[in-house]
């Protein structure tokens, strides 16, 4: 059975799912399209989508997803971008 999310939650899967979008097409058409380049583009993005979150006052709500968890997911990408470029040489 697929769980269901409220209409707000999957606005914000959506938003993340473009974000790393343009994070990937950003990379593509760099000068030199590395997963270092992709882990800087989604850190950029999730520190910018934590920045808007702590404008607005967001609180972290555990029942649905909110703009937290898009910038954690956004870091977390990150990270393991930044990771796989160490452990790829």
């Amino acid at each position: 059975m697929t769980p269901r999310i409220d209409s707000r939650s999957h606005r914000i899967f959506a938003r993340f799912r473009w974000k790393v979008a343009l994070a990937l097409v950003l990379t593509a058409v760099s000068r030199e399209p590395t997963l270092m380049t992709l882990s800087a583009l989604l850190s950029v993005l999730g520190v910018f989508t934590a920045v808007i979150v702590l404008v607005r006052r967001e609180r972290f709500e555990p029942d649905r997803f909110g703009g937290w968890d898009e910038a954690l997911w956004l870091m977390f990408l990150s990270h393991g971008a930044r990771l796989a470029h160490v452990m790829l040489g």
